[in-house]
């Protein structure tokens, strides 16, 4: 990841890589290019990246939490051996107090783009994120316009963290490594990724947030986060399709993938093919009527808008996506009826019946999905303040009868009431 991160940071020195980034049209953002010449940003956000997954030698679930609670601790001698260090580069470098408090902050944010690109975050948590990225930058002591450019050049920093966390999840690590240590390979790597579907998210997040830091910025001290908030739950509630289509295509792109590698199931591997390929309109309009059919999308959205974290529930959905397709599998191949596919005679073309086959699987996932997280959402009267919803426990607890359960084609009464007594275990906080 600090190999990965290195070349992100050469790749973005030119500013031509910027600009293609934000297809030309962002001039105001050239000021977070990254010096020609070693410097105390990039020392800073290399730091953050070699201490990024420190935290998980106390436990793995939330260990950014945890890795920026151990760096926070160590503000002595270790600061000042981090001091000694920048000082070989120049007399006029210093690492302060403040400093070390940034780096365990972008230890702590360093996989919130990652969550957000997989729809388990919302851009509700990004307030907290800019508020302290907006506090730091007011340590160089500048007017308002340099005082945005260097809240600007913190929060790429922090994306650019993110990103080659992400690059390097996404691909084979050895191979990866390989290739990172070519300049010509890496860079290949790099735009590959960027112009790809994983990379297009991020980018499109960045953009929100730096939309959000210029409004945070207006004022150069101001303590209230409620407009932010307000207007960070309205872009919310606007992404709220988008944020489950990320969930959902997310969660079914791993068993999905297992699937379409797997010779023994041809049917399968067909429909695994067609799924992989729907559009993102396809999947938007399943969404949209899902909602309709279970409950009032105004009050679905409005709700949804106000979760800013899912935690844990991109493995949760995995579970239950594996369980659908082994059921599936198991239906094609004539050994059970889940009702999640259609069966025809023989005159139907066989090319024709895999698609159709697939929209089904399709919309009755998109179902399934929306039917728990409407449950979740209404569970309660009323939500009109910043919430969060833990799928960790029900993720671990899940077994196969309760995934039978989840997935039952039952009638709807024995259905719900199954699925009120499995969900239990998933808490609003």
């Amino acid at each position: 990841m600090v190999a990965a991160l290195a070349r992100l940071v050469m790749h973005f020195k030119v500013a031509d890589n910027l600009r293609k980034l934000f297809q030309g049209r962002a001039p105001e953002y050239a000021s977070v290019v990254y010096s020609k010449e070693p410097d105390m940003r990039s020392f800073k956000l290399m730091l953050a990246a070699f201490y990024h997954d420190i935290g998980k030698t106390v436990v793995d679930p939330r260990h950014a939490m945890e890795g920026a609670v151990i760096l926070a601790y160590h503000t002595t001698s270790a600061r000042y051996r981090l001091h000694q260090i920048v000082r070989q580069y120049g007399l006029h470098y210093e690492f302060e107090r403040d400093d070390l408090f940034y780096v365990s902050d972008l230890v702590l944010f360093h996989d919130h783009y990652g969550t957000l690109s997989t729809g388990e975050d919302g851009y509700l948590p990004l307030v907290s994120m800019i508020d302290r990225i907006k506090r730091y930058s007011l340590k160089h002591d500048t007017n308002k316009a340099n005082q945005l450019e260097w809240s600007r050049r913190y929060l790429f920093d922090l994306w650019l963290l993110n990103a080659a966390d992400i690059m390097v999840s996404l691909e084979h690590k050895f191979e990866l490594q390989d290739d990172l240590c070519d300049s010509k390979a890496a860079s290949a790597r790099i735009h590959t990724f960027l112009e790809g579907p994983k990379g297009d998210s991020l980018v499109h997040d960045l953009k929100i947030s730096f939309q959000l830091l210029a409004e945070h910025c207006q004022k150069k001290h101001f303590d209230d986060l409620a407009p932010l908030q307000s207007r960070a739950h309205d872009i919310s509630k606007r992404h709220v399709i988008e944020r489950l289509r990320r969930l959902v295509t997310n969660s079914l792109a791993g068993p999905l993938s297992r699937r379409g590698a797997d010779p023994g199931t041809p049917q399968m591997q067909a429909m695994a093919s067609v799924l992989e390929t729907l559009s993102e309109e396809h999947w938007a309009a399943a969404i949209v009527r899902a909602i309709q059919a279970v409950e009032d999308f105004g009050e679905f959205a409005s709700r949804l808008a106000w979760i800013g974290r899912m935690d844990y529930a991109l493995g949760f959905f995995q579970r239950i996506a594996e369980e659908a397709l082994t059921r599936v599998t198991a239906d094609l191949a004539g050994q059970g009826q889940t009702g999640w596919v259609r069966h025809s005679g023989d005159d139907i073309d066989a090319e024709y019946l895999t698609k159709t086959q697939a929209l089904f699987f399709a919309d009755n996932y998109v179902m399934c999905v929306i039917q728990i997280l409407g449950y979740l959402l209404f569970r309660e009267p009323s939500i009109d303040r910043l919430r969060n919803i833990e799928f960790g426990d029900a993720r671990d607890r899940i077994t196969p009868e309760k995934l039978a359960q989840l997935l039952s084609t039952e009638g709807p009464f024995r259905a719900r009431r199954a699925v009120q007594a499995i969900l239990q275990t998933i808490y609003l906080y």
